[in-house]
């Protein structure tokens, strides 16, 4: 995936999810243009609804790299490394 073509997408909402006491994650919605507009999830866990609170506050509304396979646009990712660049290593997946 770190291969595929980059494009800019905007963060457009994320909600914390918790199953059990030990399960925490947040799941973050994205916009994207290639082509066409398209959107993507990305899930990061945690072990405090706290941090990943936080996070979801921090990223929403903003902008980032996004990897998308060139045969199938529509299948997209965010790498660690592009999240970090916008996000305090402070919010690292546990």
């Amino acid at each position: 995936m770190a291969g595929w073509p980059t494009t800019e997408a905007t963060i457009l909402w994320g909600k914390v999810e918790r199953e059990g006491p030990r399960r925490i994650w947040a799941e973050i919605t994205y916009s994207y243009f290639v082509g066409e507009y398209r959107s993507g999830t990305y899930l990061r866990t945690f072990r405090r609804e706290e941090d990943a609170d936080e996070f979801v506050r921090h990223i929403k509304d903003r902008r980032i790299q996004v990897r998308y396979k060139e045969s199938t646009p529509e299948k997209s990712t965010i790498l660690d490394r592009d999240l970090e660049m916008i996000a305090p290593l402070t919010f690292a997946a546990h």
